[in-house]
C-alpha cells in the first residue's frame, strides 16, 4: 500500500524532522518527534550507568550535537536551543554527581570548586536524587564556562 500526500496547512504538517509554526510569515522548526529523539540519544550518550569517562562522554555529545545541529540549522528556534543547552548541561552535572560517589569525595570536589564550606558540607551529605543535586549548588559551581574549559560545545554553540 503506498502512502499519499495531503494537502493541509504548513502548522499542520511535518517534513524531514521539520515543521512550520508562524500566522502571517511561515516559519521552520524543529519537529516535536525529532526532539523527542534528539532528547533519546542525548540519555543514552549520558546515562549515569554507562560507565564512560566524562571526556568520551562530552567528546560524544558534542560529536552528536554538532552533526544534529549541521542538519537542523534552517530551524530558526534559538530558545528551543537554549532549552536543550541548559538540560545537556544538568544531564552532564548529574554524571559528575554520581561518579562522585562518596560524601567525603563530593564534599572535596565542591571545595575545590569554590563554594563556600557550609554549602558543599549540606550538598555532600544531602540525601536528594542525582537530578534535583544536578540544579542546585552543582549549576552555581559548574557554569557554562567550566564546561567550555572540559571541551563542551552546545547547541547555541553551533547555531551561532
Amino acid at each position: 500500500m503506498r502512502r499519499r500526500g495531503k494537502v493541509d496547512r504548513p502548522q499542520n504538517r511535518k517534513f524531514l524532522g521539520f515543521s512550520f509554526f508562524g500566522r502571517i510569515e511561515t516559519k521552520i522548526r524543529v519537529a516535536p518527534k525529532s526532539l523527542e529523539r534528539f532528547r533519546d540519544r542525548v540519555r543514552e550518550i549520558t546515562a549515569r550507568s554507562n560507565g564512560w569517562s566524562m571526556e568520551r562522554r562530552i567528546r560524544a555529545l558534542v560529536n552528536y550535537v554538532r552533526g544534529w545541529m549541521q542538519y537542523f540549522r534552517l530551524a530558526r528556534t534559538p530558545s528551543v536551543y537554549r532549552n536543550l543547552e541548559g538540560w545537556i548541561l544538568r544531564r552532564l552535572r548529574l554524571c559528575l554527581w554520581k561518579q562522585w560517589k562518596r560524601p567525603r569525595t563530593r564534599l572535596r570536589k565542591l571545595r575545590a570548586l569554590g563554594l563556600p564550606d557550609w554549602v558543599c558540607f549540606a550538598s555532600a551529605m544531602s540525601r536528594q536524587g542525582y537530578w534535583r543535586m544536578s540544579g542546585g549548588p552543582m549549576n552555581r559551581a559548574m557554569p557554562r564556562a567550566f564546561w567550555n574549559a572540559q571541551g563542551f560545545a552546545g547547541p547555541t554553540d553551533f547555531y551561532s
